[in-house]
């Protein structure tokens, strides 16, 4: 009993060394940090790597460099200037851009053909930078995936059969929509990082209000409870953050 009660202190140490707290000030609370930035670039890149094997670079100079021209825009006037930040697009028809923990940003061509301007692509990037700035992305894997699991991404040295299960798993997690409040978040911080990256905020409807006629479109699939935020909702959100208010129209009108 003695010896298991000192391993448990010794792990709960080991444990409570490698947390550390950090105020959040989008959320306005104190809040446990379980990783280093090192870590979670560590786990961005393992990821990366699967995501480039899984999924074809899209074979277009031009488009990828106006991608990451306008990337590096917004990351360089984003809240979180610690890490590195890379913007790929990918040959992939589905209408999808996510983020994977560390700054790796990847949008789809079937997203991209929908974007009408560099204001318009400049949103979907601050959005999705917006998630690693706030740590969506890593909160998500560490709750789905557990501590243990992570670091075995974040130290992995090559394709190995459970690496690469996991790798996979986490993909799919992170290119799936974010929690009604984490969307909601990511939407006002990208108006503010578009602001202060020189681009026109007001994009950010315009887009969501194409996003909302992609959605129209697509097959109507089951949800179970409301826990992602309604195109509407996330159209509210921009507005109150650019103009401080929102017409009577967002108020009535929630449909998805």
């Amino acid at each position: 009993m003695t010896m298991r009660i000192v391993s448990l202190a010794f792990f709960l140490t080991l444990f409570l060394n490698s947390c550390a707290t950090s105020y959040n000030i989008y959320t306005g609370r104190e809040e446990w940090v379980f990783m280093s930035d090192e870590k979670e670039v560590d786990i961005g890149r393992s990821l990366a790597k699967q995501v480039e094997q899984k999924f074809k670079i899209l074979d277009n100079f031009t488009e990828q460099s106006r991608i990451n021209e306008i990337g590096q825009r917004i990351s360089a006037v984003c809240d979180r200037r610690g890490i590195l930040y890379y913007f790929k697009a990918m040959d992939e028809e589905d209408k999808n851009a996510f983020a994977l923990p560390g700054g790796y940003i990847y949008i789809f061509k079937g997203l991209l053909d929908e974007i009408g301007s560099d204001d318009e692509l400049a949103y979907v990037l601050a959005h999705e930078v917006s998630h690693i700035v706030a740590r969506h992305s890593v909160d998500r894997l560490k709750k789905n995936l557990g501590f243990n699991l992570l670091m075995i991404l974040a130290k992995a040295a090559g394709p190995q059969p459970q690496t690469v299960r996991t790798a996979n798993t986490a993909i799919n997690l992170l290119m799936l929509s974010y929690a009604r409040e984490d969307e909601l978040m990511a939407d006002r911080l990208a108006v503010r990082f578009m602001k202060r990256g020189g681009f026109n905020p007001e994009a950010a409807i315009s887009f969501l209000e194409k996003l909302k006629e992609i959605k129209r479109r697509e097959p109507i699939r089951p949800v179970s409870g409301r826990t992602h935020p309604y195109i509407n909702e996330r159209i509210k959100a921009v507005k109150e953050e650019l103009y401080g208010r929102i017409g009577f129209e967002e108020y009535i009108n929630i449909s998805p």
